[in-house]
């Protein structure tokens, strides 16, 4: 019997224009009225992801941030695995040292040192998610997405670890122009033994706390159903 369905979000429960289509929402709806627990697994946050299935009025659990944060159907945060303090600053440094852009994703949101660099990135997505669609029009989509969401811009991200007070979920670096150049930086963060990085597309890597994974955090909700 299914007691559990868990969907990643890009290339997967979103379409084309990053939504959730009506077929979608309809499956998810049928799926939890027959006592299946529903949740998303993504490596966006909370808050890029939650509007989205908010558009459909839809009520799930969360896998977020690749399994830093997972939060429960009321919102409730039952897993936190931020990145420590030292593989956050090499990190850092090993990206700005290769003049990489990358956002920070924060327990207080995500933080981004660049609107322009933002809307771009995120239109390249959809270009690469459709590629019949022109580019002028990816950026006017991404403009909209972007506003539903809500991202910290800031100037400088020393501001941001140096908080106490905030910690850093996960970073995401991205390179639209030579997806090659992530090959090093991945390579040399995955040989601390400390860190997890992954890939959601060809133009990024995202940077977790090795215990940080979707299939660790499926874990704790799965007993919440037993």
């Amino acid at each position: 019997m299914i007691k559990i369905i868990a969907s990643d979000m890009d290339g997967t429960l979103l379409n084309n224009k990053m939504q959730v289509s009506d077929a979608n929402a309809a499956a998810i709806r049928a799926a939890q009225a027959h006592g299946i627990e529903f949740m998303v697994a993504t490596g966006r946050g909370l808050t890029e992801a939650k509007p989205l299935l908010q558009e459909q009025q839809l009520r799930t659990a969360y896998i977020t941030l690749n399994g830093a944060q997972v939060f429960d159907e009321d919102g409730r945060l039952v897993v936190s695995v931020p990145l420590a303090d030292d593989m956050t600053e090499l990190a850092m440094k090993t990206l700005d040292d290769r003049n990489l852009y990358y956002e920070l994703v924060t327990d207080h949101g995500i933080f981004s040192n660049s609107r322009v660099r933002r809307i771009q990135n995120v239109a390249d997505l959809l270009v690469n998610l459709n590629p019949d669609t022109d580019y002028k029009m990816a950026v006017a989509l991404a403009s909209a997405r972007l506003e539903i969401m809500n991202i910290n811009y800031v100037t400088d991200y020393g501001e941001i670890v140096g908080d106490e007070n905030v910690h850093v979920m996960k970073i995401i670096a991205f390179n639209t122009a030579d997806p090659v150049a992530l090959s090093e930086p991945k390579k040399l963060l995955l040989a601390t033994g400390k860190l997890m990085v992954t890939s959601s597309s060809r133009n990024n890597i995202e940077i977790n706390n090795i215990k940080s994974q979707k299939g660790l955090a499926v874990a704790p909700m799965r007993r919440n159903v037993a």
